[in-house]
């Protein structure tokens, strides 16, 4: 757990880093982003290169303590977090790829463990990328004039006066197949638990978005943070033993 932890708080540093690099130009024409470090030139682009060199090379390290599988998968983690940024640009569908690439840490924790092959892990990934989808599109409606001003491309604008219904329909996947994961790992009354209460700030979200208030949408987004934290302890509750 602290090696994927670990891994998971480099990676994620390494990915923002690569992101706003990318984006630095364009963030200072959106209003939300305009003040970050790199668009409003306060942090010299050779310092966010170096630190990115620094954090790259100890996700790097953490290779070695990996089996081969997840060696592979984090390698195209490394790859796809790259690429992230582009897709921006030439997609209506970033955050599907983001998406993928997020979830990599549930087909990797598999490939750590005898459960390596069992279809139920696929099924996990596959629910985890439908959530972060879903989440990162709430995440995009603060920008959506904006992005629709600078070219750039999102699931927000892509689904245009539809998106709160493929949020919906996305964050509803999600909860009914974590359900139908827990049930088939035979989850107890913990787990369950846990699962209602996602499933009503998975619903919070879903009401708060159809709003339409800028202010509101990063709230929103945000309650996922509680939701992963909810399905965690659950998770803990029911199937981590003495």
């Amino acid at each position: 757990m602290a090696l994927f932890a670990a891994g998971a708080g480099l990676m994620r540093s390494f990915g923002c880093i690569v992101n706003d690099l990318s984006d630095r130009n364009i963030d200072k024409k959106v209003q939300r982003t305009k003040n970050r470090p790199l668009a409003s030139g306060r942090l010299p682009v050779e310092k966010a290169l170096i630190f990115a060199l620094i954090v790259g090379t100890f996700s790097a390290t953490l290779l070695y303590f990996l089996s081969f599988e997840a060696r592979v998968l984090a390698s195209m983690g490394f790859v796809l977090t790259c690429l992230y940024p582009l897709s921006k640009r030439y997609s209506g569908y970033p955050q599907c790829l983001l998406g993928i690439t997020f979830a990599l840490g549930v087909p990797m924790a598999y490939a750590m463990s005898p459960s390596w092959g069992d279809i139920r892990g696929l099924g996990l990934y596959v629910c985890v990328v439908l959530w972060i989808i879903a989440y990162d599109t709430v995440y995009a409606l603060q920008d959506i004039e904006d992005d629709k001003k600078t070219g750039v491309g999102s699931l927000a604008i892509t689904l245009g006066d539809t998106v709160v219904m493929g949020i919906g329909v996305l964050y509803s996947l999600f909860w009914l197949g974590l359900g139908l994961i827990g049930y088939l790992y035979h989850g107890q009354a913990a787990f369950f638990i846990s699962w209602v209460i996602a499933g009503i700030l998975l619903v919070w979200q879903v009401v708060i978005v159809q709003k339409k208030a800028t202010s509101r949408y990063a709230f929103a987004f945000q309650l996922n943070q509680w939701i992963g934290f909810v399905v965690w302890l659950g998770v803990i509750l029911t199937f981590v033993r003495p």
